[in-house]
């Protein structure tokens, strides 16, 4: 199930966005603070709307550990709890579509007091933030409606997850960070492409990164090998962040066979001589696997190098490829929209769209 348009409204620093056509290959282009980040997190939200860990998730990804009540004011727009905190989208699959409302809840105890140690005031605590509600909805095509409730509560120090009942999602949507971290699960990944014997694809990919790369292997303690004709197998954490970053993205995409993948910067680490392999690996990707990819960048020569890999050996998915700029103005945030046309006619002319 693909997603065609998404609306964000409230979410950390995009007060209101709205944006649709989505294809199959998706950039997210923008400078930085633009909301590049924050529009691939809504998509992963709405992807997994019942489940509330996404939203200590994607906090971690951003280094931000949440540690107090306080910290829910992260995901709403400028801190505001008062801010209206809605996702919808429609998506390819029986029309289908659904939103997402994130609210906080406040607990009306007022038997909890708060001591000022050096003024030895006092003050009662009211309406303090306790959780947040997740309301979520779907509806398809010529069924009925579904409506169901999930929170995220902090408790004693430590948060707890109250699942929706009775709903497992229908679909796979994945959110690789910018940094390898061992949350990613690539271990698992690899082990069953080693099993299911789909790993010589993987490998002849990086091959043409590095050709002295000649097969991947798992060792004792779920560390990664990589053969490159020595006398040892060498641990894929010394070939450089870009190498781990491409490994990441190749195992992800088998993963998320028929669903979204969202990939934040994706050329971190990776040497722009290498972008045009990491180009192909994806579409081919995205092709065999069924998978819509969505990225973000604001590197000129990551968005030259994938004009250049569709136009001249990959002409069949210009009409899958498309460009979005966010651009901030003040409070707002604006979208400018690109089809592969558009977008290989401003690189080829230099002009200014990032």
């Amino acid at each position: 199930m693909h997603l065609k348009s998404i609306d964000i409204e409230g979410f950390r620093g995009i007060s209101e966005l709205r944006m649709s056509n989505f294809g199959r290959v998706n950039i997210f282009v923008g400078k930085n603070n633009s909301g590049k980040t924050s529009a691939l997190e809504s998509i992963f939200l709405l992807g997994g709307m019942t489940n509330p860990e996404i939203i200590l998730k994607i906090s971690n990804q951003r280094d931000l550990i949440l540690n107090d009540v306080e910290d829910f004011r992260y995901i709403f727009n400028n801190l505001d709890y008062n801010s209206s905190l809605r996702l919808s989208g429609t998506y390819d699959q029986s029309d289908h579509f659904r939103e997402l409302i994130i609210k906080p809840n406040k607990n009306s105890n007022r038997d909890i007091k708060q001591i000022n140690n050096s003024s030895l005031d006092s003050s009662f605590i009211s309406d303090a933030i306790t959780e947040l509600s997740l309301h979520s909805t779907y509806k398809e095509v010529h069924k009925q409606k579904v409506s169901m409730d999930s929170k995220l509560i902090f408790s004693q120090g430590s948060f707890l997850v109250e699942y929706a009942k009775n709903y497992v999602e229908k679909f796979r949507t994945t959110l690789l960070p910018p940094r390898w971290t061992t949350a990613l699960n690539l271990e698992k990944k690899l082990e069953d492409l080693i099993i299911t014997k789909q790993l010589s694809s993987i490998v002849n990919v990086l091959n043409k990164v590095d050709p002295a790369i000649q097969s991947i292997s798992l060792g004792t303690g779920g560390i990664i090998f990589i053969d490159i004709g020595l006398s040892r197998l060498i641990p894929i954490n010394l070939l450089g962040d870009g190498m781990k970053r491409l490994l990441s993205i190749l195992l992800t995409m088998p993963d998320a066979k028929g669903g979204i993948v969202l990939i934040d910067e994706i050329d971190n680490g990776l040497h722009f001589s290498a972008q045009k392999t990491m180009w192909k690996a994806i579409i081919e990707g995205c092709k065999f696997y069924n998978v819509q990819l969505f990225c973000t960048t604001h590197n000129y020569e990551t968005l030259k190098n994938l004009a250049e890999v569709v136009d001249t050996e990959m002409s069949d998915f210009k009409e899958s490829v498309k460009s979005y700029t966010i651009r901030k103005s003040g409070d707002n945030t604006l979208v400018y929209e690109y089809d592969f046309e558009k977008l290989d006619f401003s690189i080829q002319q230099d002009i200014e769209f990032r």
